[in-house]
């Protein structure tokens, strides 16, 4: 089976950073004994809102015909009652992390907008399939249908990090910075020019 699909769930709410597509966080699922104290206690609209299981946002992946997508259940028409719901009970649109406007309860909340990857090349297939291996035997996601197990071509990006190295610029930094380096005994590490 080609297509892979997930849930992004942990056990205490939180939401969940999908590198390949996002640097920011994304919703995950939302169960009413994982909320932590950071909710409005006072309001009734909001103590309704954690009663409620609010699915958290879907990462699909199609290996064969290399399509992914990150969509949100609430969009589904299974759960068309439940967006309905919250939609009376939510202050904002931020409670439950969806993208209309933080206002009043009237304003009409619309689910997530869905990303979609068309056209996907061997690496990004396999960036997304190593991410969402990675999500699900970390906790933080739920296997939804699929297999996580099948092969899938081509070498993943394993990190989106890039870090700025600086220059020092006082003789405490320098003296810092080189005792970090790794240097041999025949090449010691060479003085900067200027530093008194």
């Amino acid at each position: 089976m080609s297509l892979v699909t997930i849930e992004l769930a942990t056990e205490r709410n939180d939401d969940v950073v999908f590198r390949p597509a996002s640097v920011e966080p994304l919703r995950g699922r939302k169960t009413p004994g994982g909320w932590n104290g950071a909710t409005a206690k006072n309001d009734p609209n909001v103590q309704a809102l954690l009663t409620m299981t609010i699915p958290g946002l879907r990462i699909e992946l199609d290996v064969k015909n290399r399509h992914g997508r990150i969509y949100d259940p609430l969009g589904l028409p299974e759960n068309e009652r439940l967006m309905a719901d919250i939609a009376a009970r939510a202050p904002s649109a931020s409670v439950f992390g969806g993208n209309a406007p933080a206002g009043p309860a009237n304003r009409k909340l619309l689910p997530v907008v869905e990303v979609a990857k068309r056209s996907m090349t061997e690496q990004e297939v396999a960036t997304w399939f190593a991410y969402m291996q990675r999500l699900v035997r970390g906790g933080k996601a739920i296997l939804v249908s699929g297999d996580l197990d099948q092969k899938v071509s081509g070498d993943p990006i394993v990190s989106f990090f890039a870090q700025e190295i600086k220059a020092p610029r006082t003789r405490r930094q320098w003296d810092t910075w080189r005792k970090r380096q790794q240097y041999s005994i025949d090449e010691p590490a060479p003085e900067p020019a200027g530093m008194a």
